[in-house]
């Protein structure tokens, strides 16, 4: 069967009109269309679609980046029961791209109310009022430069050991003549935010961000950067200056000063970022990639030592020479040390001194991997990595008994701190006992040891390497008779 209903279609009004009045570009380039309704009051139900008046705006960007783009949106969270004659509306139909180059932008715009060539138009009365929905404007906008610095971030101490606190604080700029707000500022450990929120940038004026506790659990060297704008939200003119970065280093408990032999080494791995590309849109524009890469950096301390008697330059008693002062005891150690096959300049006479070189070696390949990305990043850590500094090498005396007497700080003779650097024994006066005064780098013997070994032992610490390199050795010396066995006497006789 059929069911046979009466149904009441609303009275069509005999005007609908919606009129354009206004276009509004903010200065966060917020596109606004204001307009009004004229005509007969209509229950918005009746005449309207339920998604709502579509409105449209084509716009065109000139300017040092050009482009085009569309803003389209549906209006229907301000749309009451009853639309009146003459009410007003204001809508938000999106955010115009500008450019990020700095310049003048000429923006034109080309807006429609009520779409008349959108599906879910609204009803307007009569069909000519559909020709008056249009508005054209245009706009200059100034792009002015906006540069975002990293300025420096700092771990105060630089050094803690494993679950100890480190305090990261850091400081950035806006440099522009504008403030800037609601900036992202991210700081990173290792690449794993320890800090993120956003802040007003007042332009020209240096702000603080932090602090922020950090505990230090692995060993070794970590990276810690401090990031302004990382998603790229702002046309920043220099996106490499946007980071900076800076080193903790976790500590073994209690720095171990042992030493196992003449080369000693350390490894570590440091994590750093840089842009590695760009995002584009439709216009061009570009928001930085940011990436990571590890790499391992590595430094070596390798040391030697020598010790000198000079008994190995034989002596003529019939044709003298300077030498034969230090050498006065070769007439009996050369052959001693050849039946021995001993080194004839590792033997002396009781009451003798002997000459002490000490050569280092230190090398390090520290931020010689940093990675190349785009606008200069990324950014190196810093700092600088050396070998032994003065005061740094010194050489332990031990008597015949092998009792510790004292120690001795070498001079840097030769060399800088990094590569190879020669120490010898700090230079003293003496005399002798015919008078003779002597400038010379020596340790002298004690007149009464007997026969047997001594030794020399010397000791490395670079304290300004990453790993705290200890390296060591040790040298032995031949005591072979007395000082008062070399009298031309005694020589003529044997």
């Amino acid at each position: 069967r059929t069911a046979i209903k009466t149904v009441h279609l609303p009275k069509m009004p005999k005007k609908m009109d919606y009129i354009p009045t206004k276009l509004t570009l903010t200065e966060g380039h917020q596109l606004w269309l204001k307009w009004k309704y004229t005509g007969e009051d209509f229950k918005a139900g009746e005449f309207i679609d339920g998604k709502g008046i579509p409105n449209i705006a084509n716009v065109t960007v000139k300017g040092p980046d050009s482009g085009k783009q569309k803003l389209e949106q549906m209006f229907n969270s301000g749309i009451p029961e009853v639309v009146k004659n003459g009410q007003e509306f204001n809508h938000y139909l999106g955010k115009v791209d500008i450019g990020e180059t700095p310049g003048t932008y000429k923006i034109s715009i080309d807006a429609f109310v009520n779409n008349p060539n959108h599906p879910s138009r609204a009803l307007e009365v009569p069909d000519e009022a559909y020709r008056n929905n249009e508005i054209k404007a245009d706009f200059t906008i100034q792009v002015v430069p906006i540069d975002l610095i990293a300025q420096s971030i700092t771990a105060t101490p630089s050094q803690v050991e494993p679950n100890e606190t480190a305090t990261i604080t850091a400081k950035v700029k806006n440099n522009s003549v504008e403030d800037q707000q609601q900036v992202l500022i991210r700081i990173t450990a290792d690449n794993e935010t320890i800090y993120e929120g956003r802040k007003d940038m007042p332009a020209n004026k240096p702000i603080s961000v932090g602090p922020v506790n950090w505990k230090g659990r692995e060993i070794g060297l970590h990276n810690m950067t401090v990031q302004v704008d990382p998603t790229g939200e702002f046309p920043d003119v220099d996106r490499g200056n946007n980071i900076a970065s800076t080193a903790c280093t976790v500590k073994k408990d209690g720095a171990s000063s042992s030493c196992s032999g003449p080369n000693s080494q350390s490894k570590w791995t440091v994590t750093y970022q840089y842009i590695s590309g760009y995002y584009k849109n439709n216009r061009g524009r570009r928001r930085p990639i940011w990436s990571t890469k590890t790499v391992e950096y590595q430094e070596h301390l390798n040391i030697s030592s020598t010790v000198n008697t000079k008994q190995g330059i034989a002596t003529d008693k019939d044709h003298p020479k300077e030498s034969d002062r230090e050498s006065r005891g070769s007439w009996a150690i050369i052959p001693y040390a050849k039946q021995n096959n001993l080194n004839a300049n590792e033997v002396t006479r009781a009451g003798y001194g002997y000459e002490l070189k000490v050569v280092t070696n230190y090398f390090t390949d520290w931020e010689t991997k940093v990675p190349k990305g785009y606008e200069g990043t990324a950014k190196p850590i810093g700092g600088t990595f050396i070998g032994p500094k003065p005061g740094e090498v010194i050489a332990k005396i031990y008597d015949r008994e092998g009792h510790y007497l004292n120690t001795v700080t070498l001079d840097r003779t030769s060399g800088g701190n990094t590569g190879k650097a020669v120490w010898e024994l700090p230079k003293k006066e003496g005399t002798f006992l015919d008078g003779t005064k002597v400038i010379e780098r020596k340790i002298y013997t004690d007149k009464d040891w007997s026969d047997g070994d001594v030794f020399v032992k010397v000791y490395v610490t670079a304290e300004g390497s990453k790993g705290n390199l200890v390296s060591c050795t040790t040298n032995k010396i031949r005591i072979f008779g007395s000082m008062f066995e070399d009298t031309q006497n005694v020589r003529t006789r044997n």
